[in-house]
């Protein structure tokens, strides 16, 4: 009997220590929310709101091409902060190789955004300005793709057609007159183009042997930009006196087209622009 006992209680304390099969583990419990660690296109809280800092992001970048490439990987996932990459690469980014100046990859891969985001103006009025400011050039370009930009050319040739829409206007800065709550900038329209040019140097030293004489000469092929009035005019109105608009001086201005009236001592019409933003034209014309 006592024998009987023993192997019961033997099998009794192997019974609860043998290891349960899988099949009767319970389920595991879901794991509950936690907040994303930052990571390099931003944060998200637990809330679910972006903490996206384009500053940041855009220091991280090597090259502007680079840096929209980068921003195109986010559009997927996240749209609004994609743009905002977008704008920093163009707007903040500092490169080694020099500011954005690839407009053929914004027309590229973002059509969509440069015909629906009203921000999408500035962004490349800047472009034509790194790329030279050679305005009626780049903007047949993103013509192209029908966002709707213009020259002030076509503007002032049917003021009724185009009053309201965009225009890019490459100008020479004559005169600033300041008013009680506004100031408003007068602008002679300036077209620029890249030409290629020859120059030749000739080598003064003849170089004299027993039978040939050599006079040396030096081509070297160079581009150069040419300017040259319009004769169009416009006055552009500005929400308060801008320091940095020195008179003499030329800007890529991008404004909304307000009509056209004569001016005050001939027939000649002058544009009527709200300026919206102006940049400062690199030295040099990307082709």
């Amino acid at each position: 009997m006592r024998n009987v006992a023993l192997v019961s209680l033997l099998v009794l304390v192997a019974c609860a220590g043998a290891r349960p099969a899988p099949e009767d583990l319970p389920d595991k419990p879901a794991a509950a929310p936690v907040a994303l660690a930052p990571t390099r296109s931003g944060s998200v809280s637990p809330g679910g709101k972006s903490n996206f800092n384009a500053k940041v992001w855009v220091s991280w970048q090597d090259a502007a091409a680079d840096c929209e490439a980068s921003a195109r990987a986010m559009r997927d996932s996240a749209a609004d902060e994609a743009w905002l990459a977008l704008k920093a690469c163009i707007e903040l980014g500092r490169f080694n190789r020099g500011p954005f100046v690839q407009l053929n990859l914004l027309t590229t891969y973002w059509d969509d955004e440069l015909k629906t985001r009203p921000d999408a103006i500035r962004l490349v009025g800047r472009v034509i300005a790194n790329r030279g400011g050679d305005v009626d050039g780049d903007i047949s370009r993103v013509q192209g793709i029908r966002m709707p930009v213009f020259t002030l050319k076509a503007a002032m040739a049917q003021p009724d057609v185009y009053k309201g829409r965009y225009v890019i206007v490459r100008g020479k800065l004559t005169d600033v007159k300041l008013e009680a709550r506004s100031a408003t900038a007068m602008l002679d329209e300036m077209s620029m183009k890249a030409v290629a040019l020859n120059r030749v140097d000739q080598e003064d030293t003849i170089v004299k042997t027993n039978v040939f004489a050599y006079k040396w000469t030096l081509e070297h092929r160079f581009n150069e930009n040419l300017l040259n009035p319009t004769g169009r005019k416009a006055l552009g109105r500005l929400p308060e006196a801008d320091p940095f608009l020195e008179p003499d001086n030329q800007f890529v201005f991008v404004a909304r087209f307000d009509g056209a009236r004569p001016a005050n001592e001939s027939e000649q019409k002058v544009a009527i622009l709200s300026i919206l933003g102006y940049y400062r034209p690199a030295a040099l014309v990307v082709q």
